[in-house]
């Protein structure tokens, strides 16, 4: 059985924006973390979603997706992000937007 466990870390130093990371762990390893850059009250932009190869597909990253939202209480969320991601973004009900070839050979999405 897993555990879940969520921390999160927020720094606001003056003139900056708040950041926060949320962590799953299974026993004492992390397994999957999320990070946000917290714009302005109910809007982020997800910085990252990191899943263990082994506890992919198992719905751990979407829990840390809503989690966030509802921690947060987020009403806009906002990543970008390349071809591999797209998907999971999908699923989580994101509507997906292409930016073109950002870098050579490089399609980017805005979620």
């Amino acid at each position: 059985m897993e555990t879940i466990y969520a921390c999160s870390i927020l720094s606001a130093p003056p003139l900056s924006k708040a950041s926060a990371l949320h962590t799953t762990r299974h026993g004492v390893v992390i397994i999957g973390c999320i990070g946000l850059q917290l714009s302005f009250p109910g809007s982020a932009i997800i910085q990252a979603i990191a899943i263990a190869p082994t506890y992919r597909g198992q719905g751990i990253g979407s829990r840390l997706l809503w989690q966030s939202i509802e921690t947060f209480s987020l009403t806009h969320l906002v990543v970008e992000t390349g071809r591999d991601a797209i998907e999971f973004y999908r699923m989580c009900r994101f509507t997906i937007s292409s930016l073109g070839e950002k870098y050579p050979a490089t399609e980017r999405f805005l979620c």
